[in-house]
C-alpha cells in the first residue's frame, strides 16, 4: 500500500476517525471497507466501526510505526480543543455552548487515550472539547442520572430524557447512552422547549411548497411523512406545525 491514499479513500473517515481508533482504510466496496489497524481488539473495533460506517468491516493488522507513519502522511490533526473540566454546572455550560453555535446534538466520547466533547452543527460533528480521562466517569454519571438511566448498568444501551433550565433557557434533551470499545458513549439530542418563535415561514420552504403544506395539515384524515438526516429540521418543523395547528384549532395532541 503506497504512502498516499487516494482522494476516493481518504475521504471515507475523517482524521478524528482516523487518530481516534488508528484505522487507516485501505480498499472498499459498496458493502463494506477494510482497514489497516494496529489494534489488538479486533472484535470490539469491528463491531463499533460496523455501527459507525453501516457497512462490514474487515481489519488487516499492521505494526504501529507503519500505521503511525500512514496517519502521519495522510491525516492532520485538528487543532487543540479546549478541556472541559467536570464540575456540578457542566451540563449548563454545555448546552449554552451548543446552542450558541446552533449545535443541534452533543457527542461525548471516550476513546483509548483521551475523550472528547462533539457538537453537531450543519450535519457535519466539530470536535469543541477535550476531556480529563479520569473526568470522564463523572461526567457520564452526571449525565445518566439527570436522564433517569440506571448508572451500574454499563454493558447495555440505554435511552431517557433530561428537562433543564441553563441561563434562562429551557431544553428538553433526548439522551442515548451506548457501551462502546473504551467505554460509554453520550449522544444528546438538544430540543428548545421554547417554541414562541417557530414558524413555518421561516424554515426554508418556498411559497408553492408552503401553500401545498399547509393545505395538507388541513386534512382532518391522512398522513404527512417528515423525513431527513439528523439536525435537518423534522422535529422543529413538526412544532412549527403545532404551533399554527393550535393557534387555528385551540388544541392538538
Amino acid at each position: 500500500m503506497a504512502g498516499l491514499l487516494h482522494t476516493d479513500l481518504k475521504q471515507l473517515i475523517t482524521a478524528e476517525e482516523a487518530y481516534a481508533y488508528r484505522i487507516i482504510p485501505s480498499s472498499y466496496t459498496q458493502e463494506s471497507i477494510r482497514f489497516l489497524s494496529d489494534t489488538s481488539s479486533q472484535e470490539a473495533l469491528v463491531q463499533e466501526l460496523s455501527i459507525i460506517y453501516n457497512k462490514n468491516i474487515h481489519i488487516e493488522l499492521t505494526t504501529p510505526d507503519t500505521l503511525t507513519e500512514l496517519l502521519a502522511k495522510n491525516y492532520r490533526k485538528s487543532s487543540q480543543s479546549e478541556t472541559l473540566d467536570y464540575n456540578l454546572n457542566f451540563l449548563e455550560k454545555l448546552l449554552i455552548t451548543a446552542k450558541n453555535y446552533g449545535s443541534s446534538d452533543i457527542h461525548i466520547e471516550p476513546y483509548e487515550k483521551y475523550s472528547r466533547v462533539r457538537f453537531r452543527i450543519d450535519g457535519h460533528l466539530i470536535e469543541q472539547f477535550k476531556v480529563n480521562q479520569s473526568q470522564y466517569p463523572q461526567i457520564v454519571n452526571q449525565v445518566k442520572i439527570k436522564a433517569g438511566l440506571d448508572i451500574s448498568q454499563k454493558r447495555l444501551s440505554q435511552d431517557g430524557r433530561i428537562a433543564i433550565n441553563a441561563e434562562g433557557n429551557e431544553f428538553d434533551i433526548r439522551v442515548s447512552c451506548l457501551p462502546t470499545l473504551h467505554g460509554e458513549k453520550i449522544v444528546m439530542r438538544i430540543l428548545k422547549r421554547d417554541t414562541s418563535d417557530i414558524n413555518l415561514e421561516h424554515l426554508g420552504f418556498t411559497k408553492k411548497e408552503l401553500q401545498v403544506y399547509k393545505e395538507g395539515i388541513k386534512n382532518p384524515n391522512g398522513i404527512i411523512l417528515i423525513s431527513g438526516p439528523t439536525g435537518s429540521g423534522k422535529t422543529t418543523t413538526l412544532y412549527g406545525t403545532l404551533k399554527l395547528l393550535n393557534a387555528k384549532n385551540g388544541h392538538s395532541i
